[in-house]
């Protein structure tokens, strides 16, 4: 080979290798678009993710509810709802119920309470029921507070009294509390659940 067409050799690769840089930089670029939401963060503008806020560990199973799946115990309550949150408005505390529907078999290892706290007097709480099909009887099986945790966050009970789903014989609700303020409002619960692992008998034979 000689002299000339090795210079052309080797400028035609440098061509190709600035093509190449120049088409990833592109692709990587076109990628990266307003509405998308990058790994490990949510896009607030194009080309600028923001870190996402740290999710409250537990699971593996998730039963969320909503401040907007309670119902009101007593028509004559007043209420305000600002986005997802619910606060009291009324001259007197106001007790919420919703269903709660979670597998048969299920274990429930956490229930997590969240909420928006600016009161230094007042609390919200929340619990979970079982309650007897028949019968009128229902108990406590798990129960969360705000107090102590001022402004946004959570609360979370790890300590589950009878936590097997049996949807044979119960129903579960959730009950929620809201005292005379609206400085604190209900955002939500959220149930977490398992199942027991089976392990298969093995034997030399099988």
């Amino acid at each position: 080979m000689n002299r000339t067409r090795r210079v052309l050799l080797v400028v035609s690769v440098a061509a190709m290798l600035v093509a190449a840089a120049s088409a990833l930089t592109w692709l990587s670029q076109a990628r990266t678009v307003h509405g998308d939401e990058p790994e490990g963060g949510v896009m607030v503008a194009q080309g600028e993710p923001t870190a996402a806020s740290a999710a409250v560990p537990g699971g593996p199973g998730f039963y969320m509810c909503g401040a907007p799946s309670f119902t009101p115990r007593y028509s004559g309550y007043q209420w305000a709802y600002s986005q997802q949150e619910l606060r009291n408005t009324g001259g007197s505390p106001s007790y919420w119920d919703a269903p709660v529907a979670l597998p048969h078999g299920a274990t429930v290892t956490k229930f997590v309470l969240y909420f928006d706290d600016s009161s230094a007097s007042d609390d919200t709480y929340a619990a979970l029921y079982r309650c007897g099909l028949d019968s009128g009887t229902c108990i406590t099986s798990a129960f969360a507070t705000s107090s102590g945790a001022p402004g946004y966050g959570f609360a979370e009970d790890g300590t589950i009294s009878v936590p097997v789903i049996d949807n044979q014989s119960y129903v579960y609700m959730a009950e929620a509390s809201l005292p005379t303020t609206t400085a604190v409002g209900l955002i939500g619960v959220r149930i977490d659940y398992g199942f027991s692992a089976k392990v298969p008998l093995v034997t030399k034979d099988h």
